[in-house]
C-alpha cells in the first residue's frame, strides 16, 4: 500500500503519517524532515532547500524528488508520503517514477485545517520546543507560517483536480481528536479495499 497525506504545516499529517505507518508497516517518508536532516548534514541538498524554507516557500519540484527517490527505492513493504506532493508536477512527477517501477500511488489523504487553526498550533509547538530543548525551528514564527500557508493554498488546486480525475482523493478533518481522526482515516482506507490482509 502506497499513500500520500498532504496538507499544509501543523495540519497533523506528521502525527497520522506515523500511526498509520506503524499500524499498516509502511516506511514514513518526510520530505520536511528529510531537508532538515540534510542541512544539519550541511549537504548540498539542504543547503539548497533551506534557502526556499526557511523563509516559506517551497523547494522546487525537481530538487524534493531527486532526494525523495533516494528514500522510495529503500520502501520495499510501501509507504506513506508525509508533505509530498505539493504541487501538480510533483504529483506527475511522482506517479511516471512509480509507473516505471510498476508501482502506483494508491490514494491521497487530504488534511483540511484553517489557517488560524495552523499558526495556533506552531506557535505552541514552536514555544515548548523553546521550553524543552532551548530553541524552536527557524521557521516557525508567525509571518513564515502565514506565508507557507499561502504557498500551500496557491498550489493545491492543480493537486486536487489531479487526484480527483482518478478517483484517488480522500479529504480529512484535521481538527479534531487524533484518535478521531486516525479511526477516520483508517475506516476509509478500510472502505478502500487496500488494507485486505494488513495487521
Amino acid at each position: 500500500m502506497n499513500l500520500a497525506i498532504i496538507g499544509p504545516s501543523g495540519s497533523g499529517k506528521g502525527t497520522q503519517a506515523e500511526l498509520l505507518a506503524q499500524k499498516y508497516h509502511l516506511a514514513h517518508i518526510s520530505t520536511g524532515e528529510l531537508f532538515r536532516r540534510e542541512y544539519e548534514k550541511k549537504s548540498p541538498e539542504g543547503l539548497a532547500a533551506y534557502k526556499y524554507w526557511s523563509t516559506g516557500c517551497w523547494v522546487p519540484d525537481r530538487e524534493t524528488f531527486n532526494l525523495l527517490k533516494l528514500y522510495l527505492d529503500k520502501a520495499k513493504s510501501g509507504f506513506i508520503l508525509d508533505g509530498f506532493p505539493r504541487t501538480g508536477a510533483q504529483a506527475e512527477i511522482l506517479d511516471d517514477y512509480l509507473s516505471k517501477k510498476g508501482e502506483k500511488l494508491d490514494l491521497v489523504l487530504l488534511f483540511i485545517v484553517s489557517e488560524e487553526e495552523v499558526v495556533k498550533r506552531l506557535l505552541l509547538r514552536a514555544e515548548k520546543d523553546k521550553q524543552e530543548k532551548g530553541k524552536a525551528r527557524s521557521d516557525e514564527k508567525e509571518d513564515i507560517i502565514r506565508q507557507r500557508m499561502r504557498s500551500f493554498t496557491q498550489s493545491i488546486n492543480p493537486i486536487l483536480e489531479y487526484y480527483q480525475k482518478s478517483n484517488r482523493l480522500i479529504k480529512v478533518n484535521g481538527e479534531g481528536k487524533i484518535e478521531d481522526i486516525f479511526s477516520e482515516i483508517t475506516s476509509d482506507l478500510s472502505s478502500s479495499g487496500l488494507t485486505r490482509g494488513s495487521i
